[in-house]
């Protein structure tokens, strides 16, 4: 990929303090530590998330795990297949692709792919996070 004037585009650096709690972040998510991730969060944190049904908003770490268990707990099979961290200025860029089958799902195999920035304070703790939700979409077989 190149910009207009034919410059590569740089890549985000991964390397700051705040990239090492978005990889603890997606640890956890992946290993469904729900737990896990709330300790990563600060106790006035807030989450804002536009899912298909709207938007919705917590407070709080309780609130913040009580989300993704709803999310992602519960299910027979589960695995996280895509996950990126990058920064957008001083903010956590998180990406993650998660493939799953669950008893409140239709049959067969589903996909969620969910973008989300995160800010942390200094000692390393969420204290914001806005997350975009694909919604959970019947995975389409190859071909």
């Amino acid at each position: 990929m190149a910009t207009l004037a034919d410059e590569p585009i740089p890549t985000p650096s991964t390397d700051t303090r705040s990239a090492s709690v978005g990889r603890r972040f997606l640890d956890c998510l992946a290993a469904q530590d729900f737990d896990g991730l709330a300790a990563l969060c600060r106790d006035d944190v807030e989450i804002r998330a536009l899912l298909p049904g709207g938007l919705r908003e917590w407070q709080g770490p309780d609130k913040v795990r009580a989300a993704f268990v709803k999310w992602f707990d519960g299910t027979r099979r589960y695995e996280l297949v895509e996950a990126e961290v990058g920064e957008v200025g001083p903010r956590l860029q998180l990406r993650w692709r998660a493939r799953l089958q669950a008893s409140w799902l239709d049959p067969g195999w589903f996909v969620v792919e969910q973008t989300a920035y995160a800010d942390t304070d200094d000692e390393d703790r969420i204290w914001h996070l806005s997350v975009l939700c694909s919604g959970y979409l019947a995975e389409q077989p190859d071909g």
